[in-house]
């Protein structure tokens, strides 16, 4: 008997995922799936190697491509930016969601205290 689940994902859904971002746990990347879903933009969080809600692991946040563009721009505008290279590809040392937050630049390396202003 042939399958033919893969015909039918290509009718369910009708536009490609891409990936929007990677995100070091999965706290940051559902909070910037919230705002993209305040926005109209549905995404999705993929996680390769799930060990708990809250886990450290990498985890990538995909978007329809349709939505890519504007996805990406809500993105820039509230992702914490280097105050030094302006860069968005930073990685955070948080504890405890958000508290002591430390943000490091993957550009240029300058490491910073968050603040609320930075997002």
């Amino acid at each position: 008997m042939k399958d033919d689940n893969n015909h039918l994902q290509k009718e369910i859904v009708p536009n490609k995922l891409v990936p929007l971002a990677t995100f070091n746990g999965r706290e940051e990347a559902y909070l910037i799936r919230g705002k993209l879903q305040s926005e109209g933009i549905v995404s999705f969080v993929v996680d390769d190697h799930p060990s708990g809600l809250w886990s450290s692991s990498i985890v990538q946040l995909q978007v329809k491509e349709s939505d890519a563009i504007n996805a990406k721009r809500i993105l820039d505008e509230t992702s914490p930016k280097c105050p030094v290279c302006a860069s968005i590809d930073v990685t955070n040392r948080y504890s405890h969601f958000y508290k002591n937050l430390r943000l490091k630049c993957q550009k240029c390396g300058y490491e910073w205290k968050l603040k609320h202003d930075d997002f």
